[in-house]
């Protein structure tokens, strides 16, 4: 069986370690493999996904995690979750009644994106109250 690409560069890794280099033309290959890769992935985030609602909410709240990252996101209270979220409903809701149907879809996915990174950030905070209860 073929090792993914993870291993392989987890091998190339620790083969490392042990010798200064390894061989060029493995080196490159591995890395033009990486590379591709990257670029599948970046393309998959990057691309709305508006008709598989749920699938589109998990590769959008990826895209907003890789766009703004946690440091954007850490500092929010409710009420800036409140509106934002508000905000993103709206421009639903204004596609929609405009007839702009796939708009308004990618508007309904990107604001369950969002909260769905506010149902993180929820957690993460509940986390931190607990930890300080003891």
């Amino acid at each position: 069986m073929s090792k993914t690409l993870t291993g392989r560069l987890r091998d190339f890794a620790s083969g490392c370690r042990g010798s200064m280099w390894q061989s060029r033309d493995d080196t490159i290959s591995l890395m033009d493999e990486a590379a591709e890769e990257i670029e599948r992935l970046t393309a998959i985030i990057n691309r709305p996904e508006n008709d598989d609602f749920v699938r589109g909410v998990s590769i959008e709240a990826e895209h907003q995690a890789q766009r703004w990252g946690d440091d954007h996101d850490i500092g929010k209270n409710g009420w800036d979750w409140f509106w934002t979220i508000g905000y993103l409903s709206q421009k639903a809701t204004a596609a929609f009644e405009a007839g702009d149907y796939n708009k308004a879809k990618h508007h309904c996915v990107s604001t369950a994106a969002l909260m769905k990174t506010m149902h993180g950030m929820v957690q993460r905070h509940e986390a931190l109250a607990k930890s300080n209860d003891t």
